[in-house]
C-alpha cells in the first residue's frame, strides 16, 4: 500500500504516522485509563513510554499490509488522533479503527469527516471492496457515528459487534 498518502478535508488532513510524531502530547491519551477503554491493543501495553509509541509506528511502517495514519488540524497542525488500517488482499476488505486521543476535538464532526475522508479516499484509488470494524457494544456514541456512515451489522459478540460497509452502499455524509 502506498504510504505516502495525504488526504485533506475541511477541519482536518491525514496522513502516515512518521516516528517523529511520537511525542508527549501523544503519549498523554494513553495515560488517561478513559482515553483508551475501548481500544484494546493500548491496553495490553504495561509499560508506556515515548519508546512505546515510536516502537508502536514502526510496526505499522515494516508491515506492508498495515497503515498508521495520524488525523491533524489543519488549523494550528495538531496531533489528534488515528486511523489504523489493515488490509485483507484475498477478501479485499480494509479493516478500520480510529481514536480520537485529544479529547477537546471528540463530538466535533472529528470522526465523522475522517472515516468519510478515508472511506471514500480507498473506495475511489484501491480495488478494496469493503471495510470491518468492531466496537463494544457499550460504546454508544462509536455505533451511532458507524452507523450514520452507512455501516451495517455484520456479527454479534458478547462483548460487542462487527460492522461492514461496502462500496454499494452510499456512504452518509454526516
Amino acid at each position: 500500500m502506498d504510504k505516502k498518502i495525504i488526504i485533506f478535508g475541511k477541519k482536518l488532513f491525514i496522513r502516515p504516522l512518521l516516528i517523529k510524531d511520537a511525542s508527549v502530547q501523544y503519549l498523554s491519551w494513553f495515560k488517561n485509563s478513559q482515553n483508551y477503554q475501548y481500544i484494546e491493543t493500548v491496553k495490553k501495553v504495561k509499560k508506556k513510554n515515548i519508546q512505546y509509541l515510536k516502537s508502536y509506528i514502526l510496526s505499522f511502517k515494516k508491515n506492508r499490509n498495515k497503515i498508521l495514519f495520524g488525523i491533524f488540524t489543519k488549523k494550528n497542525l495538531s496531533h489528534i488522533g488515528n486511523i489504523s488500517l489493515q488490509f485483507q488482499k484475498i477478501k479485499k476488505n480494509i479493516v478500520l479503527g480510529i481514536f480520537i486521543g485529544d479529547k477537546k476535538y471528540r463530538k466535533r464532526g472529528i470522526g465523522k469527516e475522517s472515516m468519510n475522508l478515508i472511506i471514500n479516499y480507498y473506495f475511489k484509488n484501491s480495488s478494496f471492496k469493503s471495510f470491518t470494524l468492531g466496537v463494544k457494544k457499550d460504546n454508544k456514541p462509536a455505533m451511532k457515528l458507524y452507523r450514520r456512515i452507512g455501516f451495517k451489522l455484520l456479527k454479534k459478540k458478547k462483548e460487542g459487534f462487527y460492522l461492514f460497509l461496502d462500496r454499494k452502499t452510499k456512504i452518509n455524509k454526516v
